[in-house]
């Protein structure tokens, strides 16, 4: 389970480094976030996920 206040400061990270929007409503008298990725975030996520099938290849040669 993840602590509201830790995902928030991820949040908080991942929207200052402008790889996220983050958008705030309610819904039925509750305060709801959503985020979502911006291009900069699309283009970053998409470089992680190369690294990682790089990593997970070169362990598959062990």
């Amino acid at each position: 389970m993840t602590v509201h206040s830790v995902l928030s400061k991820h949040l908080k990270v991942l929207e200052d480094a402008r790889y996220i929007e983050l958008r705030k409503g309610t819904v039925a008298t509750r305060t709801r976030t959503w985020a979502g990725l911006t291009k900069e975030g699309r283009v970053a996520f998409k470089g992680h996920i190369a690294v990682l099938r790089t990593l997970a290849a070169s362990a598959d040669a062990l």
